[in-house]
């Protein structure tokens, strides 16, 4: 592999450009050709307007694609086709038909296919993961995720597509399991699309995950809290000083043989603490593990296979969707 990776960016909108910042500043990556559509050329002679200038270009040996969620199939399809490794913002495709199919194609390409669920590259979340590894929460009830602003507001998938789909990705990650049944329910109050919803995952071990996702809530809100026998563990992704916390909190079970093997519920009362996480941009992280990936031919932990099933499960929520009239 060379020195440094020659990249092609389809897309320049608010992720498109953070891309483009941090890609510029990593030094395994060079910027070859940037694509978009809308904004006016300032970039000189390494911008395009078309797709297939950048996809076609033998110099081009990696395609981010940073674009609506409906453009993302053709892109990474003819950027894998002509033999480049593709990073695609989440999620990768909007049916897990064509999913599927980029995964294949990756697998026999002998390419990188790597989706942008950032959060399993935050130093919070694979913290919280080795917590949970320790068992020193103990036994996992259920999840709670909370992932609310005003807007923005998408026009090419709605609420679920396009929040839940982080948190979904972060359960997964954490628990290394798929829900076996989802429920969810929802409501269009200010556009086409839905704005907000509440979503139910059942995954095995009796485990929970309820998400509240919405689009117009003046509440700012990014929160993950994972509820266990033996503690909960608090994720606040707006808290930059202390972003985890931990409650060593709970309710056990007290078994008195004395009387009969009777059993009676003790509350337990523990400390808070707060680990200490070396915070990173995750999108950086993600990059640079993109690059990684290339460079010594391994797999992304957001490949194809995982971000697959994200499709699947989205599309499971949105044809059991509930609507409020």
């Amino acid at each position: 592999m060379k020195k440094k990776i020659n990249l092609g960016l389809i897309g320049l909108g608010s992720w498109g450009k953070n891309y483009f910042r941090i890609f510029s500043d990593l030094k395994k990556s060079n910027i070859k050709l940037i694509c978009d559509k809308k904004i006016k050329n300032i970039y000189g002679s390494i911008f395009t307007k078309y797709s297939s200038d950048l996809i076609n270009s033998k110099e081009i040996d990696a395609v981010v694609i940073s674009t609506e969620a409906k453009s993302h199939f053709k892109l990474a399809h003819d950027a894998l086709m002509k033999g480049k490794h593709v990073l695609v913002e989440k999620p990768l495709t909007t049916n897990h038909f064509s999913s599927e199919k980029l995964t294949k194609l990756a697998k026999s390409k002998k390419k990188v296919l790597m989706v942008g669920h950032t959060f399993l590259y935050n130093e919070a979340i694979k913290k919280i993961k080795k917590i949970i590894k320790s068992n020193s929460i103990g036994k996992i009830y259920y999840i709670n995720c909370r992932r609310t602003h005003i807007g923005p507001i998408r026009k090419d998938v709605n609420v679920i597509w396009d929040l839940a789909s982080h948190d979904i990705s972060i359960i997964n990650y954490l628990l290394d399991d798929s829900p076996n049944k989802t429920f969810s329910v929802g409501a269009k109050h200010i556009s086409k699309n839905l704005d907000v919803s509440y979503i139910n995952l059942f995954y095995k071990n009796k485990i929970i995950g309820n998400i509240h996702v919405s689009w117009e809530d003046s509440n700012k809100s990014r929160i993950v809290e994972i509820i266990g026998s033996k503690a909960r563990i608090v994720f606040d992704d707006l808290n930059l000083l202390e972003p985890i916390k931990i409650y060593n909190k709970g309710i056990g079970i007290k078994h008195d043989n004395s009387n009969f093997g009777e059993s009676h519920f003790k509350l337990r009362d523990g400390n808070i603490t707060s680990p200490k996480v070396q915070l990173k941009e995750p999108l950086r992280e993600m990059s640079i593990e993109f690059l990684n990936c290339i460079i010594n031919q391994k797999k992304p932990i957001s490949d194809g296979v995982f971000s697959t099933k994200i499709v699947k499960i989205l599309e499971r929520i949105n044809k059991k969707l509930n609507l409020a009239q």
